[in-house]
């Protein structure tokens, strides 16, 4: 007698199979396919890239630790995404993204990593400056606008 899947198995099976057909009736037939990054909260320098064609879905199962290797720097937010057509597309794309130029290109005209100033250290700094016979500690407690070309000095 030849092996056969439990009923269980094959009624979840044939329900998300419904369920996909469902959300393609509704979208017009179209299955997008997204490839996206993101980061641990918990530890800004650990970036993860996917691929995924329910994105929301995705982002709930790494927050949720249902990932083995995004599950150690939980919560992930998302820092970018793009929707593809194709399924093959998608995944060259990420495959691209994972490799070391990929992600030279990622972090250089994909992702901001916008750095807020610490301006309390910069204070301390030009107050020990100031205090070994340098210049007013005023001058470094904030960035100055550089003057545009033809500004009154």
């Amino acid at each position: 007698m030849p092996l056969q899947a439990p009923r269980f198995a094959l009624w979840a099976t044939r329900g998300t199979a419904t369920a996909k057909l469902e959300e393609r009736r509704r979208t017009g037939g179209i299955e997008m396919w997204y490839v996206y990054i993101i980061r641990s909260a918990s530890h800004p320098e650990q970036e993860y890239t996917g691929l995924s064609a329910d994105l929301k879905q995705r982002i709930r199962d790494h927050n949720s630790g249902k990932s083995t290797h995004t599950s150690k720097y939980m919560p992930w937010e998302m820092v970018w995404y793009c929707a593809f057509s194709e399924k093959i597309v998608a995944q060259n794309f990420e495959t691209y993204l994972k490799s070391h130029s990929g992600r030279a290109f990622a972090s250089k005209r994909l992702i901001s990593r916008i750095v807020e100033p610490n301006f309390s250290a910069m204070r301390e700094a030009a107050l020990r400056l100031a205090e070994m016979g340098g210049t007013d500690p005023d001058a470094w407690a904030a960035p100055r606008r550089r003057p545009l070309y033809g500004d009154e000095p």
